[in-house]
């Protein structure tokens, strides 16, 4: 059996699963565990996608830490295992009391300033990576869609390959940082806001592989 920890809403979640499980048997598990089947699941940063791979060829091992990114409409998950204190100053620098544009979120919807300053960092996390993602998937739309039936020979070495790994690391590495984000018993609009946050980059990273998939010619276009 493999001992897995499930990580999700700033939580760890510990799991056991036989070792030749598939992906699809560990989102099940997820699914028992956590309330709502995930959208992502992913390891050391990269996306799992195969339902049938097992996670022997995925290469993960006991004591492996897998990311759960929740579908749009997931129910909050059952309270976590209690985290290392350290954690938190590696994924979440202070952020910035003071909110954007003169407005005052505390005035405004009667939040603590440590709540507001949460929901600040939250939208500027969004946005840093909205910008920084957007020229790339200009780049990648850039490109005319591939024939399925005769896709490039060396798909690993096609610029456009590069351009959509660059866009998954950005993205991937503002998803860890809300990951790794308290968010404080009661704070709803905190919280509320962290799950838009993680919908709009699932949506941004969705569209980057539609395209990516297009363009090399993985899938036809259905749409």
């Amino acid at each position: 059996m493999l001992s897995i920890t499930l990580k999700y809403n700033n939580g760890q979640y510990p799991i056991t699963i036989p070792r030749d499980a598939t992906l699809a048997d560990l989102k099940e598990e997820a699914e028992n565990t956590l309330g709502f089947k995930p959208a992502r699941v992913l390891y050391s940063g990269v996306a799992m996608k195969d339902d049938n791979c097992t996670l022997a060829k995925y290469g993960i091992r006991s004591k492996a830490s897998l990311l759960v990114l929740p579908p749009a409409s997931a129910p909050e998950p059952p309270r976590p295992t209690p985290q290392r204190p350290e954690r938190q100053s590696f994924a979440s620098p202070r952020p910035s009391p003071v909110p954007r544009n003169g407005a005052s979120p505390v005035a405004d919807e009667g939040l603590s300033p440590e709540e507001a300053a949460t929901v600040g960092w939250l939208g500027d996390i969004v946005e840093g990576a909205t910008k920084a993602v957007e020229p790339l998937l200009t780049t990648i739309r850039s490109n005319p869609p591939c024939d399925p039936s005769n896709p490039p020979p060396n798909p690993s070495r096609h610029p456009v390959t590069t351009t959509h790994l660059r866009l998954q690391e950005t993205v991937m590495q503002a998803l860890f940082k809300i990951d790794g984000r308290e968010i404080k018993d009661g704070w709803e609009k905190a919280r509320e806001r962290r799950r838009d946050a993680v919908r709009t980059l699932q949506a941004t990273l969705k569209t980057a592989d539609d395209l990516y998939e297009r363009v090399m010619g993985i899938k036809p276009s259905l749409v």
